[in-house]
């Protein structure tokens, strides 16, 4: 009687078991099969507003998937609008990763605004090591006289280590990757105070750096000297506000018509670390009429939007305005002070670097 009752009771254990370890026996009917989905959410926050801007701002995202052990797994590409299908996330299916914790390396790109634009090209190859996913901007010109004239395919950078892929089933969403913009808009105002025109040869604008490549850390790699060159030059008529001569009491303020170039540039990741240079260069001599260092001056003006540290400020802002005040002879006319985002930087701020 023992022996029956110790074998009805093997049985029952056994069938238990059996039900408790399959996710698609009847007590889990209401989760469905043991198969797996995992979401990757991918964001872009790190602007501005601190708002998502991925649907706007991105057009395409590469994804690549390296094991603990650093081993390439497999890659993913897909559109922003193959994306959106999937609520702005990634989605990958049962078997095609299996359960474990890996690194995940995103690089995106938008739209350019410039015709014919230049790009970072991505390497690697097929089955890349983790150190090979550098992106390089294809440059003009050799060695000593290297330059980019084109607007750059808008570049975004991501990086998440230790994504954890729980063995389980059902949808499991990972955590969000959030990139980061690497290119940026600068447009360069300058304004003749004596209201003459400037011709468009007469004074060149650029931009001297040394980040043409950056590595899968997003990190600037090397210092080859390079130019950034505008891709757009216009000439320009801007109204400035302008106070008469006499009794304060009967100043007031008029409207000048001033003839300026407005010349547009984009480069690559600046850095809070390294020391680009704008230069306005005046030909018919030969001459350097302005050499600032750029990072410092767009950073002249960080203390108006916050908290942020000077890495994240010039992450965050990728579209700078500057406008400098040039006079009859074509010198810069520090007097008048630089106009950056909007906001008035006086000469004494200026001479401080």
């Amino acid at each position: 009687m023992k022996k029956s009752i110790q074998a009805l009771f093997t049985i029952t254990a056994i069938a238990a078991g059996t039900i408790l370890g399959s996710c698609d026996s009847a007590i889990f009917d209401y989760e469905g099969d043991c198969s797996v989905k995992y979401r990757l959410p991918i964001t872009y926050k790190m602007n501005y507003l601190d708002v998502d801007a991925l649907s706007t701002q991105v057009e395409r995202v590469s994804v690549y998937v390296y094991n603990e052990q650093g081993t390439f797994e497999r890659s993913f590409s897909a559109t922003v609008d193959q994306l959106a299908d999937n609520g702005y996330a990634l989605e990958f299916a049962d078997g095609v990763l299996k359960p474990g914790r890996y690194s995940m390396l995103v690089w995106g790109e938008g739209r350019a605004e410039g015709s014919d634009p230049a790009a970072f090209a991505i390497g690697g190859g097929s089955t890349p090591a983790l150190t090979d996913l550098s992106a390089t901007l294809s440059l003009s010109g050799a060695d000593g006289s290297l330059y980019c004239d084109h607007d750059i395919t808008p570049l975004f950078h991501g990086y998440a280590a230790s994504v954890e892929l729980p063995d389980t089933y059902g949808t499991v969403e990972l955590p969000a990757i959030d990139l980061t913009k690497d290119t940026n808009m600068i447009s360069i105002a300058l304004e003749n105070i004596e209201g003459y025109p400037i011709e468009p040869d007469a004074l060149t604008v650029s931009i001297e750096a040394d980040n043409s490549e950056l590595s899968w850390q997003n990190q600037p790699i090397g210092d080859r000297l390079f130019s950034y060159m505008p891709w757009s030059v216009t000439q320009l008529e801007s109204i400035r506000p302008e106070t008469r001569d006499g009794d304060e009491e009967q100043e007031e303020a008029t409207e000048t018509s001033v003839t300026g170039l407005l010349a547009e540039l984009t480069t690559g990741r600046l850095m809070a670390d390294r020391k680009p240079m704008l230069v306005v260069h005046r030909t018919w001599d030969d001459k350097d009429i302005l050499r600032l260092d750029l990072v410092n001056l767009l950073c002249l003006v960080r203390g108006h939007y916050g908290a942020w540290s000077a890495q994240e400020y010039l992450d965050r802002i990728d579209r700078y305005t500057m406008t400098f005040f040039i006079d009859a002879d074509l010198n810069w006319y520090t007097a008048g002070g630089i106009n950056i985002l909007g906001w008035k930087v006086v000469p004494p701020q200026i001479m401080e670097f």
